[in-house]
């Protein structure tokens, strides 16, 4: 009798630690704040190489974010290794994350994001979707500021069995031969 009240005890502690895990309120409801920061050795083991296919952000994202289209960077060209958006959660409701991402992203740099100066964020063509990683976006926005554009066009795959995003980040060593938008480099003129 004894045994069996404690495993029934053990078994309600069970349930109750499984549900409060996944029933917990996430620390940042807000979306407009960045995710907590994932593990940079996870963000590393999750790259690969891929080539760019010719795409297009639709010009909704542009108006959306206020972003002349003279003012954007299309660093697609360059080609580079997939990357895993970080933060979809945060902004995107579960139930639509298949209805968001595609072959074509946005980068944006937000410098006066409170949790994180590095901040770049990634947008679709209507909505934002996430961030690069914390250990990404610091050494991708250095290189960011110093081309000077107010956005930057990437490649990207949508989500097709799993509800990750990916967006395909040049090399940063292709990012530092790449021309200031100030001095006429490359534009996008879609």
């Amino acid at each position: 009798m004894v045994l069996l009240v404690i495993a029934l005890l053990l078994a309600v502690a069970a349930v109750a630690l499984v549900v409060f895990v996944r029933g917990r309120p996430h620390r940042h409801e807000d979306p407009a704040t960045p995710p907590p920061e994932p593990a940079a050795a996870a963000n590393q083991a999750q790259t690969e190489e891929v080539t760019c296919p010719p795409a297009r952000t639709p010009r909704t994202a542009l108006a959306r974010l206020n972003i002349a289209e003279e003012m954007t960077a299309d660093l697609r060209p360059l080609g580079g290794a997939r990357l895993r958006i970080v933060g979809t959660a945060h902004v995107v409701p579960h139930s639509k994350r298949k209805t968001v991402g595609g072959d074509a992203y946005m980068l944006v740099r937000e410098p006066k994001n409170q949790h994180d100066l590095n901040a770049v964020a990634v947008y679709d063509a209507t909505r934002k979707v996430g961030y690069l990683a914390r250990a990404k976006a610091a050494s991708y926005a250095p290189q960011l500021d110093r081309i000077g554009a107010k956005g930057y066009r990437v490649a990207g795959e949508p989500p097709v069995d799993s509800m990750k995003l990916w967006v395909v980040l040049p090399p940063i060593a292709a990012l530092r031969a790449y021309p200031t938008v100030e001095r006429g480099g490359p534009t996008n003129k879609v």
